[in-house]
């Protein structure tokens, strides 16, 4: 299965604010990442929109997850990922966007039921 820019994203930055115990600025995670800052408000957007990702404001602000790591399947995060892209496609109500949300994670559950702990550490990947 190929993921596309979003998803591995999505899964990249989910994994690093697991590794960390305080929240995550935009501008770290994109250092890390070797990304646009920008490109990276949009990845963390859709994770608020599914609910896996808070953000806190001020000097001590920036990204966290809003429940621990291993209660957050990557399924999950794809999930919030793709949702966009089914928004952008469809001019229906949300009825259209949860019955392709609840397919995906449907069809990917058995494969990717595993913990965002699973997924390889970004800081180690990209170091």
């Amino acid at each position: 299965m190929q993921l596309s820019s979003y998803e591995a994203y999505g899964l990249w930055v989910t994994r690093m604010l697991a590794d960390s115990d305080k929240p995550v600025t935009r501008t770290k995670m994109a250092a890390v990442l070797g990304v646009e800052a920008n490109f990276l408000q949009q990845i963390v957007r859709r994770l608020q929109a599914a609910g896996l990702v808070k953000s806190e404001r001020g000097m001590y602000g920036g990204a966290k997850l809003t429940r621990p790591a291993r209660q957050i399947r990557q399924a999950d995060v794809l999930a919030a990922m793709a949702e966009k892209a089914v928004l952008e496609s469809t001019a229906q109500d949300g009825r259209a966007v949860r019955r392709a949300r609840d397919e995906m994670r449907a069809r990917l559950a058995p494969v990717l039921d595993r913990s965002i702990l699973e997924w390889p550490s970004p800081t180690k990947v990209f170091s």
